[in-house]
């Protein structure tokens, strides 16, 4: 359970903050929850037991607006940025899955929950990337079960 929760989190960068373990996603994050009073416990508070977040929570969508205007994950039309979408995506599957899917599979699988999970434009962004991040959790736990 603890190896999922420190994945979820690794997500969460991933997805969010500029998908690597950067010093400038670090900041973002770090920004984000002091702009915000978020503070740890609050932020494991945006995900329920199966680390999908809550979308009922109100901190969940403060926390991701606030991470959209400092990482641009979206282009200026409200489309996801595809290539980099797959490529973060595909080292994010790399680590959650910790060997349970092999290196040649992670580009196709990018590729496929992608694009099942994009959603599509015109919803508020911040719930366009919760339900996107949702999307992607339960496509990755299918898959290694």
């Amino acid at each position: 359970m603890e190896m999922w929760k420190n994945a979820v989190l690794w997500l969460l960068v991933l997805f969010v903050f500029q998908v690597s373990l950067s010093l400038t996603s670090e900041k973002s994050t770090l920004e984000c929850m002091q702009e915000l009073n978020i503070d740890e416990s609050a932020l494991s508070a945006i995900y329920d037991e199966k680390f999908h977040f809550v979308l009922g929570n109100e901190d969940t969508f403060k926390f991701l607006e606030c991470c959209l205007r400092k990482i641009p994950f979206f282009d200026k039309d409200g489309e996801f940025d595809r290539a980099f979408a797959i490529e973060q995506l595909g080292e994010g599957v790399r680590l959650v899955a910790n060997g349970k899917i092999g290196d040649d599979k992670v580009p196709e699988l990018s590729e496929r929950w992608f694009d099942l999970c994009k959603g599509k434009k015109g919803e508020a962004l911040p719930k366009r990337m919760a339900a996107y991040h949702n999307c992607v959790m339960t496509e990755l736990e299918t898959y290694i079960k």
